[in-house]
């Protein structure tokens, strides 16, 4: 029986896994996971609240808190984070167009 180690695995997404959106009014310091398109909320040294996007765009989880809180630090601007959705969604589909082609010892497809 094999056994799959996680030290084997690698990485090929080129994008961070974290990335500081920036802190609001209140002292809340939010930070999106790419991989699982969430965001956390952290006060103190808990999580304080966990939101999953559900395909919506990260400018619009910061203009919800800018609604609802007040951005005191943005480490991520609207048109950042548009632009980093942007690219995310060409990253993907590109990165999937990839999987699906094979190549020979030679560069035939197979």
């Amino acid at each position: 029986m094999t056994r799959y180690t996680r030290t084997k695995e690698k990485r090929t997404d080129p994008r961070p896994a974290y990335i500081h959106l920036g802190v609001d009014i209140e002292g809340g310091s939010h930070v999106h996971h790419v991989f699982s398109e969430s965001v956390y909320t952290i006060e103190g040294t808990a999580v304080a609240y966990h939101e999953c996007l559900d395909g919506h765009p990260i400018s619009t989880y910061l203009k919800y808190v800018a609604d609802r809180r007040g951005w005191l630090l943005r480490s991520l601007d609207r048109r950042a984070a548009d632009a980093l959705q942007q690219w995310a969604e060409h990253t993907t589909a590109h990165h999937s167009r990839l999987e699906h082609t094979t190549h020979g010892p030679r560069g035939e497809s197979r």
